[in-house]
């Protein structure tokens, strides 16, 4: 495939020398849009017959038939294993709504300001954030029930924890 490029002519030391306007090209908006709209279409016109290298049709999952939620369960493990990460994410969900309902109380009960508060709830997102790099590596290298099992006993410790919190410092590291 060839281009054209339009070029100007340099002068000396590769400096760009001024040309005189073409006297035939009218310099008006119309004859800019015809030739934009002209390169456009050439564009294009080079774009439809170049080969694709993946056509939608080939992509896993495009135009196919959707599965069953039965099927789907028996593809991923089962039930059992959707049934327990849906409980672990629900029990996920409820302690950060509790942070955010209890805020008042925790609060009033620690002694601290809003800002306080806030900065240990926003910073559980954080911990979550950070979280997703070595357990993305895990996940990748080892099985991943075990990986659920150790994790869920270490979010259950640190939710007691988080009841037997003496003071803001301890209730953050919980």
């Amino acid at each position: 495939v060839t281009e054209e490029h339009n070029e100007e002519p340099v002068g000396e030391h590769g400096a760009a020398t001024e040309t005189a306007p073409d006297e035939g090209a009218s310099g008006d908006a119309a004859s800019l849009a015809a030739s934009v709209l002209a390169e456009e279409a050439a564009r294009h016109a080079e774009q439809e017959s170049s080969q694709v290298l993946f056509p939608d049709e080939l992509l896993p999952g495009v135009r196919s038939d959707g599965i069953s939620l039965k099927k789907g369960l028996a593809m991923g493990g089962g039930a059992a294993t959707f049934v327990v990460l849906a409980i672990l994410n629900s029990l996920d969900e409820l302690q950060m709504a509790a942070i955010s309902v209890l805020a008042p109380d925790i609060r009033d009960t620690f002694g601290v300001s809003d800002g306080t508060i806030t900065f240990i709830a926003s910073s559980s997102g954080a911990f979550v954030v950070l979280g997703a790099i070595p357990m993305g590596w895990a996940a990748d290298r080892f099985r991943r029930i075990p990986i659920i099992g150790w994790s869920s006993i270490i979010f259950g410790a640190m939710v007691a924890l988080s009841g037997w919190a003496v003071d803001a410092f301890t209730f953050f590291w919980a």
